[in-house]
């Protein structure tokens, strides 16, 4: 795009923006979102790149994006304040408690030198009982002015009635080092926005940096973040309950119930390796249960078992160079290897291996030696470790493949 400016003109580079304007008037978004941010290397030119990114990424309630835009267009396009307030405004009846969409309103209304104008109209339209919305507004506003002794009042006076202003309380009562209330107030909004709990556990973590080793705080954390699903910051919860009551049976147990809920749900999600590494955990919690360690080699072999899958599958194809087949035929072998029944296949895979030019080439020529070795044919072992002793290869691999078959040897006797 900047090279097109340069040999065309900034003026002939409309097209793009009204390209843009097009797909997003038909709907096609991630198109026009594209396009737009191509634009975004011309700087101030085309200020629609930046208002209508905001519009789609509010449309699709990507509320933060939409605010990064409407900031670029106050900034760069001073011209289109006026969109920007009208999208600002838009933005907070869509995401009313979007805390940063008052910050910027309340900022572009002081840099444009008209706050005190506007904080008198929304006064006067709170007196006249006109709109919910404009008291979130001007609540805002007095918080943003360090005014708190006029927004606790004012939110105070709609918060049996409204959803959203114990969220408003909550962070005043915080800022103002009330931090039971602010707590209790963030309850309150739980109660009455459920689907809202991300939000809340992020007032609750501002409130925990504040107000460290809270034991009920935490515990209230823990049971929120298992309803979101989250078990891994439940369990570092947790774990920080378990540091401040040591002896607590109750704790522990806990821990263990979620950890095995967070096994089961990566198990579900497919996560299989993560989800092993929660039952090791849970073998070092409870080194007792047995059923942990069961578990945990059923998952070994279903991991092994599609491996295998899928790469007898892609030798199957014929359409690998010879490099990538050996490097496959190696690794199925020592997939094969893991399961007894399969071992004679894995030596007929290391033996084709063995017979080409890989980064394999020793570790498979050692595997099939050690295999004619256990089978008492010694001098088909001895002609492959041979091989080892006279390639090139690291001194420290060398020596350390010689060993293991000096030691076979000695068990061989």
């Amino acid at each position: 795009i900047i090279k097109q400016s340069i040999n065309l003109g900034i003026r002939y580079m409309r097209y793009h923006q009204i390209m843009g304007e097009i797909l997003y008037n038909k709907g096609e978004y991630e198109k026009a979102l594209k396009i737009f941010g191509s634009l975004k290397s011309l700087g101030s030119h085309f200020s629609d790149k930046f208002y209508l990114t905001a519009r789609i990424y509010t449309e699709q309630k990507r509320y933060d994006f939409a605010l990064n835009e409407y900031q670029s267009l106050i900034k760069k396009c001073p011209h289109r304040i006026d969109d920007a307030i009208e999208g600002l405004l838009e933005l907070i009846r869509a995401d009313a408690t979007n805390e940063r969409a008052y910050t910027i309103l309340y900022e572009t209304y002081r840099s444009e030198g008209i706050l005190q104008k506007e904080i008198s109209l929304y006064e006067r339209s709170i007196k006249n009982k006109k709109d919910t919305v404009d008291v979130y507004i001007l609540g805002n506003f007095y918080r943003c002015s360090n005014q708190i002794d006029k927004a606790l009042p004012l939110f105070s006076e709609y918060s049996n009635s409204d959803p959203n202003i114990p969220l408003f309380l909550g962070n005043l009562y915080l800022a103002k080092g009330e931090y039971q209330r602010a707590i209790a107030e963030y309850k309150l909004f739980y109660e009455r926005n459920q689907e809202k709990r991300g939000i809340v556990l992020k007032c609750l973590e501002k409130v925990l940096n504040l107000k460290k080793n809270d034991e009920e705080l935490i515990n209230d954390m823990v049971n929120l973040y298992c309803e979101e699903g989250d078990f891994r910051t439940a369990v570092e919860k947790l774990n920080l309950l378990i540091k401040l009551k040591p002896a607590n049976t109750e704790y522990r147990s806990r821990l263990e119930d979620i950890l095995l809920k967070d096994a089961d749900q990566s198990f579900m999600d497919g996560n299989l390796e993560t989800a092993k590494e929660k039952l090791k955990e849970l073998t070092e919690l409870n080194p007792g249960k047995s059923e942990y360690n069961k578990r945990i080699n059923d998952i070994e072999n279903f991991i092994i078992q599609n491996k295998i899958a899928e790469y007898e599958e892609r030798l199957k194809r014929n359409n690998l160079s010879e490099a990538e087949a050996n490097n496959i035929r190696f690794e199925l072998g020592e997939l094969y290897l893991k399961r007894d029944a399969d071992k004679e296949n894995a030596i007929s895979l290391f033996q084709k291996v063995a017979k080409s030019e890989t980064p394999f080439k020793s570790e498979a020529l050692c595997l099939v030696g050690l295999s004619f070795l256990s089978k008492g044919m010694v001098e088909l072992a001895d002609e492959n470790f041979n091989k080892i002793r006279e390639s090139y290869i690291p001194v420290d691999k060398k020596s350390e493949m010689l060993y293991q078959i000096g030691n076979a040897y000695e068990e061989k006797g």
